[in-house]
């Protein structure tokens, strides 16, 4: 999924939140860590039902205590889940019940991971619901807060899938483009070559030579990894 290192990141800043019991936090530890896995890399039908009802269970725990970071992460969570099971307007919801959390807190780090993470969420799951401006409103917001190159890749790939939804190709070239280029950089051959794949898609919509050309190029590092 999307969202696994984003929340992962999110998710290793606050486990360590607990009490002083060293037994206790690691059996709450590996208790987290596994819920998590449920939820961002379900492997069987009732893993996202069993994660549903964990992370429900803990948000009521946190709202007892009144830890709103806590709080956040489990509504986080479980927006993630609703999506993944088709509840768009139930993830849309929790989403909102932890932004409105966020505008309570300063900005940090881990705030501005959840945050951007949150906006993104939204971003798709207005996407799902054809609503297409609303999408990108969420989209560009998280772009104004993204902090790392993976944050700004997601999004801006994102924003292309989107586009050439509506068949809008030439503002989908624009942003696999910078894609493109930032993976480079980064040199992820995976992430790149994938992005090169698409980008060739793109660019053969627009009649572009460079396309057919970047979709065989693309072909070409998957068959020479495949053979490694």
């Amino acid at each position: 999924m999307k969202f696994i290192l984003m929340t992962f990141l999110f998710f290793n800043s606050n486990i360590n939140c607990f009490g002083q019991n060293p037994a206790k936090n690691t059996q709450e530890l590996d208790s987290l860590k596994y819920y998590h896995a449920l939820a961002n890399s379900p492997q069987k039908s009732t893993d996202l039902q069993k994660a549903y009802v964990f992370y429900l269970k803990l948000k009521e725990q946190n709202l007892r205590k009144k830890d709103t970071i806590k709080i956040i992460h489990n509504l986080w969570q479980i927006s993630i889940i609703q999506n993944s099971l088709g509840f768009l307007y139930d993830s849309e919801n929790s989403a909102i019940e932890a932004i409105k959390l966020l505008d309570q807190l300063k900005d940090n780090k881990t705030t501005l991971e959840a945050r951007f993470g949150l906006y993104n969420k939204l971003g798709n799951v207005y996407s799902t619901l054809n609503d297409n401006e609303t999408a990108i409103v969420y989209y560009n917001k998280g772009l104004e807060i993204a902090q790392l190159p993976y944050q700004v890749n997601l999004i801006q790939t994102n924003k292309a899938m989107l586009y050439i939804d509506q068949n809008k190709y030439q503002l989908a070239e624009k942003e696999l483009l910078e894609v493109y280029k930032s993976r480079l950089k980064l040199n992820d051959s995976r992430k790149t070559t994938s992005t090169l794949d698409e980008l060739g898609f793109v660019q053969s919509k627009l009649n572009k030579p460079q396309g057919f050309k970047n979709l065989l190029k693309a072909l070409e590092i998957r068959l020479g990894t495949d053979n490694v």
